[in-house]
């Protein structure tokens, strides 16, 4: 808390906007939102080879909902 108070009050200003929103996009793509480029980048090759075939092998269904 201490330290995102001092954040605050320091980096809440106009003229670090664009510094924020470079952090902030920066942690986005940390988390893997919005950076799909291909199977590999995004994760989902990896998803299906440890996930869905292991549950595959063990006869375990799996249900995706949107």
């Amino acid at each position: 808390m201490i330290i995102q108070n001092i954040y605050r009050k320091l980096f809440a200003q106009n003229y670090f906007y664009r510094f924020n929103k470079f952090l902030f996009t920066l942690s986005i793509k940390g988390m893997g939102i919005y950076n799909y480029e291909n199977m590999t980048v995004s994760g989902e090759k990896n998803f299906i080879k440890t996930h869905i075939i292991k549950c595959a092998k063990k006869n375990i269904y799996i249900q995706f909902l949107m």
